[in-house]
């Protein structure tokens, strides 16, 4: 594809990652601005765990494939091979819930994960600011996850696969790591036992600043303006 193909006249993209992925699709660069997802403020609230064992570690999303959910289980398995004290929960609905619940019982992790299903938006802020990390296991290249965004806004650090744009977001206020159950679970097991959580909390909320719509709505207002008066 060549520029004198391309009729449109700029690209909005959510993250750099995305940014370099039509680049490689052939959209030429200087036509695409990157441009953030903003926060909703109404997760903005003051953080509830103490940070202290035992841990409480959350999942929010649709239980899909792709979301990587069939790995909680055994990570939980793992993590009970290990001097943590930890409780999970996860939060949504999607196909793989019995799956999920059956490899629960198989893997004897029924003591320490609680399936919460559907939960209401409005009361997902509280359920953020209540756990002490968020974990994301998802294994396909996330463009731009608000997910990542609502668990920083709520002060809780994050450890998540590394692929699409998650490390990008998350910044100092967490890590990533390989997308497979060994990697993450080394990982959690990592920023547990040391007091790099703690870090990792305090960078929360300044992590989240640049999508403040402060931030983001007069980037949007010039990509806009200028397209339409062909600066692009």
């Amino acid at each position: 594809m060549n520029e004198e193909e391309i009729k449109i006249d700029g690209f909005h993209a959510l993250s750099d990652h995305l940014k370099t992925k039509y680049c490689t699709f052939g959209y030429p660069e200087q036509k695409i601005d990157v441009i953030p997802n903003i926060i909703d403020d109404s997760f903005l609230i003051p953080h509830q765990s103490d940070f202290e064992s035992p841990y409480r570690l959350l999942y929010v999303g649709y239980l899909r494939e792709h979301k990587g959910v069939q790995m909680l289980p055994e990570i939980a398995a793992r993590l009970k091979q290990t001097d943590l004290e930890f409780q999970m929960t996860i939060v949504g609905d999607g196909p793989m819930m019995k799956g999920l619940k059956r490899e629960t019982k198989r893997t004897g992790t029924t003591d320490c994960i609680e399936f919460r299903g559907h939960v209401p938006y409005e009361e997902l802020p509280k359920i953020y600011a209540a756990h002490d990390l968020f974990v994301y296991t998802g294994v396909w290249e996330e463009p731009f996850g608000r997910i990542f965004l609502e668990s920083l806004c709520a002060g809780t650090p994050v450890v998540g696969t590394n692929v699409g744009a998650v490390a990008e977001i998350i910044g100092d206020a967490g890590s990533t790591t390989d997308p497979d159950p060994e990697a993450l679970v080394k990982k959690i097991v990592q920023v547990l036992s040391t007091d790099t959580l703690n870090r990792f909390a305090a960078n929360t909320k300044q992590s989240v600043q640049q999508y403040s719509r402060d931030t983001v709505e007069p980037l949007l207002e010039e990509f806009y303006t200028s397209v339409c008066t062909g600066d692009q």
